[in-house]
């Protein structure tokens, strides 16, 4: 399916790569969560070799993922903060798993917050 990148708001308008970027790292918020979860309760790997010439650092390892992790997760987050509560849940999920908006608000007015949230997504992660 086409995704269609609007071009009416100057103000919020991304590149179109930009906007797919965006996009496709939005869509990708529940695994991101499944990510750090799994990385926080998961146990650490055995591989079978009991001597190594290489230093592990899984621990290191770990947290780097979790704080890069977070860090994107946290500004998708705070890029839907600033939506209306009315919006915010079906904005989401519009963006995430492609459900249609409801009837009680004009097409436009769905376009013009799902446009503003992803151009905050992306300043937010440092994009723009």
């Amino acid at each position: 399916m086409k995704e269609y990148i609007p071009k009416k708001a100057k103000e919020y308008r991304l590149d179109k790569s930009l906007y797919l970027r965006v996009l496709h790292t939005v869509r990708d918020y529940p695994r991101m969560l499944e990510k750090v979860n799994d990385i926080i309760h998961g146990n650490a790997a055995d591989d079978g070799m009991p001597k190594s010439k290489n230093v592990g650092k899984p621990t290191e390892k770990k947290a780097i993922a979790i704080v890069e992790t977070m860090n994107t997760i946290n500004a998708i987050e705070d890029a839907l903060k600033q939506i209306p509560m009315e919006y915010r849940q079906y904005i989401f999920d519009n963006v995430v798993h492609k459900i249609k908006y409801p009837d009680f608000a004009d097409k436009m007015t769905w376009s013009r917050w799902r446009m503003r949230f992803l151009y905050w997504v992306a300043d937010n992660l440092g994009l723009l």
